[in-house]
């Protein structure tokens, strides 16, 4: 993770945190383990920050994104963690190590919106282009995740009926 959070995006962090850009950093493997953080297999993309008596829980984006969970991908890993930890003063935050449009299609931000609303907070918001906004209610989700699949089968059903015709269409998967 050395190679992919430097010095110069742990200072932006800490800056964004504390005001203050002066750190410490410890990386540490699978096995390591102590009051916040259990041993275990994967710890996914997460940085624990330690200041003034708070603990910040930071999950990271990929820097280019491959698939279409790969921005999010440790995001439930980072989350349990932040969730079990018995600290008392502790945040959670999301930090973007890429932008541009494969950051923002329509899945990722109802995954942002879903990452707002269960209390992540976005360290470098101004990466995307559209602000997120939390749900307000369970139903809102629900609403959000029915239309975003009715998007998805009107999209195949117009691939498909553009493979029927004699006119050559092309639309993402």
């Amino acid at each position: 993770m050395d190679h992919i959070v430097t010095n110069n995006i742990l200072s932006d962090i800490c800056f964004r945190i504390t005001g203050q850009k002066k750190f410490s950093v410890d990386f540490v493997d699978n096995e390591y383990e102590d009051d916040c953080l259990p041993k275990s297999y994967n710890k996914g993309r997460l940085a624990i920050f330690l200041y003034g008596g708070k603990q910040a829980f930071i999950s990271f984006s990929e820097k280019e994104i491959e698939g279409r969970n790969s921005a999010v991908q440790s995001v439930s890993t980072a989350f349990n963690i932040y969730y079990q930890s018995t600290v008392p003063n502790k945040e959670l935050y999301y930090y973007f190590l890429g932008n541009g449009p494969k950051f923002e299609t329509e899945y990722l931000k109802a995954i942002y919106r879903q990452m707002k609303t269960i209390g992540f907070r976005f360290l470098n918001p101004e990466k995307l282009v559209s602000p997120v906004v939390s749900f307000v209610s369970i139903e809102g989700a629900v609403a959000r995740r029915y239309s975003l699949g009715q998007k998805v089968s009107i999209a195949k059903q117009c691939k498909q009926n553009a493979q029927k015709s004699s006119w050559k269409a092309s639309f993402p998967e």
